[in-house]
């Protein structure tokens, strides 16, 4: 004779409702490991707190791997703690995103914005070369070309020429990039001029 079929909820552990409880037992070898190498970054005069894994770091930025490398006798690897008081900590939260995320979070939402959009990747740009970061620095160009094609009436201030040509060296290719931008303008400024004076001639033939 058939042993009787066990009746939903009988069976030990098996849930109030009677369905069979789920089997969450298994071998130690199937286990998913959720353990990494992290470093506590603070950036800035107020020592703002990041918490990053050290192969996103090592992988997007050669200062990084350098600290960070294996078997180095650094004081920052041998702790795990870095400091980083030279650097924006707003800057340094767009670098980590875009590790992370590959996206630049800096899109003005208005053309009065495209001011702060400049500053922000003018001040990546500064950060990327410190941290020797060429992903990103490579990226960042690319977004300031993107602004150049978006805000058609706006330009990059004086003020942000200024900040990199004190914070890059001379041959930076953003540097250069600006450069050809305040020639387009001067010449396109030299035309409007003679077409001016050549309008205001033919007048008074």
């Amino acid at each position: 004779m058939a042993p009787e079929a066990s009746k939903p909820g009988s069976n030990p552990g098996d849930r109030p409702d009677g369905n069979p409880r789920r089997r969450i037992r298994r071998p130690p070898s199937e286990r998913n490991s959720f353990t990494a190498d992290v470093a506590s970054i603070l950036v800035g005069e107020n020592e703002v707190p990041f918490i990053v894994h050290n192969n996103q770091l090592r992988e997007s930025s050669e200062f990084f791997k350098g600290l960070l490398r294996s078997g180095g006798n650094f004081k920052e690897n041998r702790e795990g703690t870095i400091k980083l008081p030279e650097c924006s900590a707003e800057s340094f939260s767009l670098y980590v995103e875009y590790v992370y995320t590959g996206w630049l979070s800096t899109k003005a939402t208005s053309g009065a914005a495209a001011h702060e959009e400049w500053t922000a990747l003018c001040d990546l740009i500064i950060l990327a070369d410190y941290l020797q970061a060429d992903d990103l620095h490579n990226s960042v160009i690319g977004a300031f070309f993107d602004c150049m094609t978006e805000y058609k009436d706006e330009r990059p201030s004086i003020d942000i020429v200024v900040k990199a040509y004190e914070n890059l060296p001379a041959d930076s290719p953003f540097i250069l990039m600006l450069k050809d931008i305040y020639v387009h303008l001067n010449l396109e400024a030299q035309r409007m001029q003679q077409s001016i004076k050549q309008t205001n001639l033919e007048s008074y033939v």
